[in-house]
């Protein structure tokens, strides 16, 4: 197999789980396939259940590749895991280039942008459900997996940043009071 030394030391478990995917996907059929690529990952020492963005030891990676696929295999499955990172960096790199926010204002249906005083930042999926992220509305900390996407801040392109639970049933109950108003209007 040719060298692969130009992948990062550390690879997200999904890109491994991705790669393993594709390359079993050409064996055979999709129950095949998962049931191989999650015992790919399993071997990798990840629960394909649990760690999504847990990361995996390039070296670990090179045993399991060699010990489980031949060849023409293992190259295919380089091959796919180094474009599974390229995408996933660049998606990252293109989700989160601007901290811009904006806020949407439900009385006057316009965005106004705001500035990031909490350093809020987008949760994309995979997300370390454990890491410790601030409200983009009160600043208070809670868990990635503790927050809500908001219906009120959003980047550039809609995608909503995440809310304390307590934040984000004011802006449900804004979002209702107005929904309301506007229906009494019709």
């Amino acid at each position: 197999m040719r060298g692969h030394g130009f992948l990062p030391l550390n690879v997200k478990a999904t890109n491994v789980l991705h790669a393993a995917l594709e390359t079993y996907r050409s064996y055979g059929d999709e129950a095949y396939a998962k049931s191989k690529a999650n015992s790919f990952l399993k071997r990798c020492g990840v629960d394909p259940e649990h760690g999504p963005s847990t990361l995996v030891r390039r070296d670990v990676i090179e045993r399991v590749v060699y010990a489980a696929l031949d060849d023409e295999s293992g190259e295919l499955f380089w091959l796919l895991l180094g474009s599974a990172i390229a995408i996933q960096e660049n998606l990252e790199n293109w989700l989160f280039s601007s901290v811009q926010i904006k806020k949407w204002d439900f009385e006057k249906h316009i965005y106004e942008s705001v500035e990031n005083k909490y350093g809020a930042k987008l949760v994309t999926y995979p997300f370390d459900p454990d890491e410790i992220i601030r409200c983009t509305n009160c600043g208070k900390e809670i868990t990635a997996e503790e927050s809500m996407v908001s219906k009120q801040w959003h980047n550039e392109i809609g995608f909503g940043f995440p809310v304390c639970v307590e934040c984000y049933q004011t802006e449900w109950k804004k979002y209702r009071a107005e929904k309301e108003k506007n229906k009494a209007h019709e």
